[in-house]
């Protein structure tokens, strides 16, 4: 039982559909778990909530960051909740966090619940505040 640890720069809906669906023919026995953060200025947007449920849609199991707040306002920041909702709907394991801690453990969670071979992708533009390092020391 091994588990594979990738991190990926992608926070479009096209750039993450297509990691997921290429690690998913490069590793077609192990439980893809996706870790995304939306963190760039589009992928927080509410509009992209669909294209993005659709692109992650093809892990076994996803963990979402939170969508950190515009400072201009006036923006529909994406809701994460909704997010995991329409993921849950559509059979994949989702979890909505107000925190990368909470991504951290909900990842804890995740992964040690499974028996099998697993690859957890992390999906950011960013650093995902360190959960990525503080994720591979722990296991």
């Amino acid at each position: 039982d091994q588990l594979l640890v990738i991190e990926d720069f992608a926070h479009h809906p096209t750039a993450i559909k297509e990691i997921l669906e290429s690690l998913r023919t490069r590793y077609p026995d192990r439980r893809l778990v996706a870790a995304f953060e939306p963190r760039s200025n589009t992928s927080r947007l509410e509009i992209m909530r669909q294209p993005l449920g659709e692109a992650l849609a093809e892990a076994d199991a996803v963990v979402i960051g939170a969508a950190k707040k515009s400072a201009s306002g006036g923006v529909d920041i994406m809701n994460t909740e909704t997010l995991a909702a329409d993921l849950k709907t559509n059979g994949t394991v989702a979890v909505a966090c107000q925190s990368n801690e909470a991504s951290l453990e909900a990842l804890r969670e995740l992964c040690s619940s499974h028996n099998g071979a697993q690859l957890v992708v992390f999906l950011t533009n960013g650093s995902f505040d360190g959960i990525i390092d503080a994720f591979i020391r722990e296991c």
